[in-house]
């Protein structure tokens, strides 16, 4: 019995593979909400699965009917060989050709074992062999739990504060497109705060961001230095490689705007989603809000123990794919985009209705798809076929509500507002999947990488346009020259930019698929 118990165990520990995969990534506890409770909800389904199969195998083996337990053990092969068929050709495409060699020998020499060995007896000694890995898995579970229970950093306010110097506010506009929204912004489409917004700024036309990804793009923007990739360590804390040196730092250790602002003497402040930023840069902020992403980074529930589940008893038994109705996954990624955008506007109305000096950075994750907003009727929606530039709608309706908030408490004409994006709109990814509309298609071709580049000073009210190439990478010198007095005009904004401007911009371009990271230049 205690034979069949760990037998049970190890197969059930292999069956829950890609759930643990997930959430024992290192990156899980850093993007995902709740990762130790998904990492016990792992634990317990391995558990209770290994209790079923293992009563199930205790009445066959207590059956004396022959066909019952020939029946079983086709049965357990099939869903074992079906359940590991994608993982062999995984391994086998990603193997060089002498390895591919070698295991299709194997596969081959394979059968002639079998006509020795009992197929049963043989698929036992391997379970047995795997059972180790049960140690591993619930090991690292452990560790794993044990960390994300540690306490984050605190915010830690200095009662020594600049009073009423200055006031700057940035706003992130999360996947918010130069081209789009500005240069060949669709006739049916209406931005009348961002139009407003331009007509009294200083617009860059040309600017681009330091990278294609927010998680390499943000941590850019804040530090002012191109980050070449990124590495959680923990629940709180990000691994940031230098795109000059290559050197690792920590980011809650690099010097940022943040802690620029802080050592100035003024209040600091940050609304954000994705990234976890009270963990990260708690210790340098007066206020913060974050919000993790479900609807990219989902629940276990959903992305693993559901998922693992059904596609293996899809391929055990083909008839449930087409008696079964499709998982909505678009419609559960809409309603969790939604409700982390409904949280992250809330915030921000309620930081700039009191903020009077200081730093407030928002991150905004619209127009950033998938589509939550219908802009023919003006209101959230999650269902239909909504687009990005619905989405655009929404982000400037939120700018929108930010200014009348401002406006009401009289801050915003002697505000210095910022407004840019981490990345352009990525065509090239989001056209792969099931959401891209009829609406979106025309824009199949589009390899334009600029973003929105605004900046209205305190008080100003003409526009000025800026032509030449520059990378939003200077932001952070940009605030601190604002900070200090140093920039209070427009021309005195563009001699800034000039001076920093030492070479062609350049932005990080790491492909979704193969993870290589290449470089683009302005105008690729």
């Amino acid at each position: 019995m205690k034979r069949d118990f760990l037998l049970c165990l190890s197969f059930s520990n292999l069956v829950f593979l890609n759930a643990w995969d997930r959430v024992l990534w290192a990156g899980a506890g850093y993007y995902r909400q709740n990762v130790a409770k998904d990492i016990l909800l792992v634990a317990c389904c391995v558990v209770l699965f290994t209790i079923v199969s293992w009563l199930l195998l205790l009445v066959v083996r207590r059956s004396k009917n022959a066909r019952v337990l020939n029946i079983a053990r086709f049965g357990f092969f099939c869903f074992a060989a079906l359940w590991l068929l994608p993982y062999v050709f995984r391994a086998f495409s990603a193997l060089p050709p002498l390895g591919k060699l070698t295991l299709g020998i194997c596969l081959a020499v394979l059968p002639l074992l079998w006509k020795r060995i009992p197929l049963s007896r043989f698929a036992a000694s391997l379970l047995l062999c795997s059972s180790l890995f049960v140690l591993v898995t619930f090991a690292e579970a452990t560790w794993f739990v044990s960390q994300s229970a540690k306490p984050q950093s605190q915010i830690k306010p200095d009662v020594v504060r600049n009073s009423g110097k200055s006031r700057v506010l940035w706003i992130v506009f999360d996947e918010l497109d130069e081209d789009i929204a500005f240069d060949n912004r669709p006739k049916s489409l209406h931005l009348p705060e961002f139009d407003a917004l331009q007509a009294h700024s200083w617009a860059a036309s040309r600017a681009y961001p330091p990278a294609n990804l927010t998680e390499l793009s943000i941590p850019a923007l804040l530090t002012g230095k191109i980050i070449e990739n990124t590495k959680p360590l923990n629940d709180h804390e990000l691994s940031l490689q230098l795109g000059d040196s290559h050197v690792w730092i920590q980011w809650s250790k690099a010097p940022s705007i943040v802690s620029d602002a802080r050592n100035l003497g003024f209040r600091t402040s940050l609304i954000g989603w994705y990234h976890p930023y009270c963990d990260v840069l708690g210790s340098e902020l007066d206020y913060c809000f974050q919000v993790k992403s479900a609807a990219f980074f989902g629940s276990l529930v959903r992305q693993s123990f559901a998922g693992t589940t059904a596609s293996v008893l899809r391929r055990v038994f083909p008839i449930l794919g087409s008696l079964g109705t499709p998982d909505p996954e678009d419609r559960r990624c809409r309603r969790d985009h939604l409700r982390e955008y409904m949280e992250i506007e809330n915030a921000a109305i309620a930081a700039v209705s009191r903020f009077q000096d200081g730093l407030l950075i928002i991150h905004i994750p619209a127009p950033h798809p998938t589509a939550i907003f219908d802009r023919d009727l003006g209101q959230y929606r999650t269902e239909g076929k909504r687009s990005y530039l619905d989405n655009l709608a929404l982000a400037d309706m939120a700018l929108g509500e930010i200014r009348k908030q401002m406006e009401v408490r009289d801050t915003w004409g002697d505000t210095t507002v910022i407004v840019t994006s981490d990345h352009w709109w990525r065509v090239r990814a989001w056209a792969k999947g099931a959401l891209w509309t009829e609406e979106e298609r025309v824009f199949d071709q589009k390899r334009d990488h600029r973003v929105p580049f605004l900046v209205k000073l305190a008080g100003q009210k003409t526009q000025i346009n800026y032509d030449r190439p520059v990378s939003t990478i200077l932001i952070r010198d940009l605030i601190r020259s604002v900070l200090t007095g140093e920039t209070e005009s427009a021309e005195a904004l563009s001699a800034k930019v000039n001076s920093l401007t030492t070479e062609t911009p350049r932005t990080i371009y790491r492909d979704y698929e193969t993870q290589r990271v290449t470089v683009l230049r302005a105008g690729d």
